[in-house]
This record gives C-alpha cells, structure tokens and sequence, in this order.
C-alpha cells in the first residue's frame, strides 16, 4: 500500500523559550586601551536598589510559572528563565545582618525557596519601597540560587580603572533560575 506524502511528514514541534533579564549596577569606571592613542570609557550607574530589585526578580520568576504553564497547556514544549546580572555582591552574599525589611526575598548563593513559601515584606518596610510590589509572591516550584562570575574586567589587561575608582565592583556575576514545565 503506497504511503501518502502527508502521512510521512512530521507534525511540526512546538519549542517557546521565555526570558526575563534583569541589569542591576553598582557604579564603576574603566577605560579601555583599544589602539595606541584611543581609549573608550565605561562607565555603569549606582542602579543597586537591593529590595526593590530581589522582590522584582522574584516576581519574573513568578510571571515566567504562569506563562510556561499558559503555553504548555497550548502544547508548547516551554521553559522559562530568569537571570539576573549584577556586579554587586550584596545580592549573591549572605545577609550578614538579621534586622532586614527584606529577608524573605534574599537571592544570595545557596539560598532555597520551596513550593507554596508565601514570600513578602517586613511590616518595617516603608511605603516608597512596596510601591507597586505590595502583593506576596508564591513560587509554584523549589528553586536553589547558584551564583556563576560572568566577568571580572579588570583581569584584562587593557582595562584600567580611574584612579578615582573604587575597585570591588569589577566582578559581575549572573544567577540563572530556570522554570521548567509543571509536571
């Protein structure tokens, strides 16, 4: 029995990936040497709101639950993830104080968030840094925070930092949490 083109043909796969990037900075100047007599200046901007910003990296990772789950439930073969570059080492080390407005979003290295864990504010948080991010987040899966360095530019020797400069925010590292399909 001759077989119909069609038949043969695979049902095309359906494949989303969905991304939530997070740029958080602390201040820091460097000029590079590029030829002889050119340099270009970097220069990033004191961005680091450390609350404010772990709640709303947190609330990504919330947001991609639901759409992974919303395409997976159309027959998409979806996965989410959600990164977080920063050279500021307050979100990637340990709390080293207890008396915080934000404990319950803390992403530092190692940190473990489980299933259903309600995470919100402090009641000493202030009104300014709840604007907007009020509602407590519930994860839907576990998620363990591994750090990775991404960069340290002043290992590269065309890299000078101004004499001016504070040197600890030359290593950026990245926190890549992924969001799997709900089994």
């Amino acid at each position: 029995m001759p077989t119909n083109r069609r038949t043969q043909l695979r049902k095309p796969y359906k494949q989303v990936a969905l991304v939530e990037l997070k740029y958080s900075t602390r201040r820091l100047r460097v000029q590079v040497h590029l030829t002889e007599d050119e340099y270009e200046t970097y220069n990033t901007q004191n961005h680091a709101a450390h609350p404010p910003h772990r709640y709303e990296f947190l609330e990504d990772i919330e947001r991609l639950e639901l759409l992974v789950e919303r395409y997976t439930f159309k027959g998409y073969d979806a996965v989410g993830y959600a990164i977080l570059l920063t050279n500021d080492s307050a979100f990637w080390k340990a709390p080293t104080r207890e008396e915080v407005i934000d404990p319950a979003f803390r992403i530092h290295e190692g940190r473990t968030v489980t299933a259903g864990e309600m995470l919100q504010w402090d009641e000493r948080a202030g009104h300014g840094t709840k604007k907007y991010r009020e509602e407590p987040i519930v994860l839907r899966g576990d998620y363990t925070f591994r750090w990775r360095r991404y960069s340290n530019c002043l290992t590269h020797p065309r890299v000078k930092p101004f004499e001016d400069e504070l040197t600890r925010y030359a290593e950026f590292r990245y926190l890549l949490v992924r969001v799997p399909p709900r089994e």
